[in-house]
């Protein structure tokens, strides 16, 4: 499935949205495309591989922990699918979720979705104050890694190693498949 923007909830503005859901991109709810088995697995391979290597560096490794940009009543927020928060203690917002900088968002493409899609998502990220992000296409095995330092980003394939700062993981165990 694509993704899709949704039109605002009719409901007040106090009723809680579910952020598992929907993403606020420019102010409209943007619902996230429901991801494949595969998508769930090269997720879990990515968070099994760096939660060892972030917990030694003092940063926190989170599954679809919302970045939200601001703190302020009307603000974006976005969901990677894996999100790395930077070292030492961080400030949630009102809400629980994370409040930039973070270090690293992971976003693993799920059906319908293009890379194209996923690196305007990366430069906001950068924009946000995020300092590394991968893009990984899980079925035609590649990832794009994008620095805010050089956001035009460069493709790494299955024989590549996928790096941020001092968290390095092979493409190949990332896209590790268990029969």
């Amino acid at each position: 499935m694509a993704t899709q923007r949704v039109p605002p909830a009719t409901a007040s503005d106090t009723e809680p949205i579910d952020t598992s859901r929907y993403e606020c991109i420019d102010g409209e709810l943007v619902e996230r495309p429901l991801p494949g088995d595969r998508h769930a697995e090269v997720q879990e391979n990515v968070r099994d591989l760096i939660k060892p290597l972030a917990k030694v560096l003092g940063m926190k490794i989170h599954l679809e922990w919302t970045l939200d940009e601001t703190d302020r009543p009307k603000h974006d927020w976005m969901t990677p699918d894996v999100l790395i928060s930077m070292p030492g203690p961080y400030q949630r917002s009102r809400i629980g979720h994370l409040l930039p900088p973070a270090f690293l968002a992971v976003e693993v493409l799920s059906p319908g979705q293009t890379v194209t899609q996923m690196a305007a998502k990366a430069w906001r990220y950068h924009a946000w104050g995020v300092q590394h992000v991968w893009l990984i296409e899980p079925e035609e095995n590649y990832a794009v890694v994008m620095e805010r330092d050089r956001p035009g980003g460069f493709m790494l394939f299955q024989d590549g190693i996928l790096e941020a700062g001092e968290l390095r993981v092979s493409m190949a165990d990332v896209l590790h498949h268990e029969d």
